[in-house]
């Protein structure tokens, strides 16, 4: 099953502490609402423009992916500190626990993956498509994010193609296939695709 998400479907919502705003791109909530728990997983982006608090997300497990911007340190005092300097770096972390963001030279905008640990496990990873790149699609759902100002990729999945433009997302789900991404166009600076591989316990 595919889903094809472009930018007019995503849809922009405040921080959960009201800090900042965020852009949702794709998100499954539970059968039924749970008062612990928000959704089974959420993908979104979020533009950081100062030093602050994260929201707390208790059952949370957090990965986030720098897009653009000169990196931030998230400080999360005894739990650790983790840094993301260079562009589709990805740092994993707790929603439970208290988490500080402070920049480094200007603002940021992040992917942010969010999973209920309980019910969900995941993945997230990053790359820029050079050559045709083959990805075997192994889990319960992927979730494929072409990283804007990106030229356009073709998805080709046991020979159903999709063509994703600057900003577009592709959710799959139910299939157990190799895939291969590749360029559409020659481009200066080649195409980012963010890649997200989830799985339900």
């Amino acid at each position: 099953m595919f889903k094809h998400f472009k930018k007019s479907d995503y849809t922009k919502m405040p921080w959960k502490n009201g800090l900042g705003m965020t852009t949702e791109l794709a998100v499954k909530g539970h059968d039924q609402a749970r008062e612990d728990s928000p959704f089974l997983w959420r993908v979104s982006i979020a533009g950081v423009k100062k030093d602050g608090p994260f929201s707390n997300f208790p059952n949370i497990e957090r990965h986030l992916m720098l897009l653009d911007g000169n990196g931030i340190t998230l400080d999360g005092g005894g739990h650790g500190v983790g840094i993301l300097f260079e562009r589709l770096q990805v740092y994993s972390f707790s929603g439970d626990i208290d988490i500080s963001g402070r920049l480094s030279k200007g603002p940021i905008s992040d992917l942010n993956l969010m999973v209920d640990r309980r019910f969900v496990s995941a993945d997230m990873t990053g790359f820029n498509v050079i050559h045709p790149e083959k990805i075997m699609l192994k889990s319960d759902i992927h979730f494929l994010h072409l990283i804007d100002g990106s030229a356009p990729v073709v998805i080709d999945v046991d020979g159903q193609l999709t063509m994703l433009e600057s900003g577009d997302s592709l959710e799959i789900s139910e299939e157990r296939a190799l895939s291969t991404i590749m360029q559409v166009e020659d481009s200066i600076e080649p195409p980012a695709v963010a890649f997200i591989s989830l799985d339900f316990k």
